[in-house]
């Protein structure tokens, strides 16, 4: 579903993986065949899981804009499971400023 971010106001953001599949985000998960050569297991036990994003109010009532069934191990093909995080952003053509005004990192479950 398309979301309308380039407006100038500040948007608060979430992306969660879950390492299972939430069965709460059924009617908002998407998929095409592109998805599936990351839908299996990559042999060292770990399974099929769920990338959520969520945005703004989205945020607070739980409603991912968006949520995804994927295995991250297959995805990103970690060397030893570890990876890096980071951000980027772009504008297309033109100058515009993406400020990252706050973030932080869990490995469980933040509040």
């Amino acid at each position: 579903r398309p979301y309308p971010i380039a407006d100038g106001k500040v948007h608060k953001a979430k992306i969660q993986y879950l390492p299972f599949v939430e069965t709460r985000y059924f009617e908002l998960m998407t998929a095409n065949e592109n998805l599936i050569p990351y839908l299996k297991d990559n042999g060292e036990g770990r399974r099929l899981g769920t990338l959520a994003v969520f945005v703004d109010q989205g945020v607070i009532e739980d409603r991912p804009l968006f949520a995804i069934p994927v295995n991250l191990s297959v995805l990103l093909d970690l060397p030893r499971g570890l990876a890096f995080v980071g951000f980027t952003a772009s504008s297309g053509r033109r100058w515009e400023n993406h400020d990252v005004l706050n973030w932080e990192w869990c490995h469980s479950s933040c509040q």
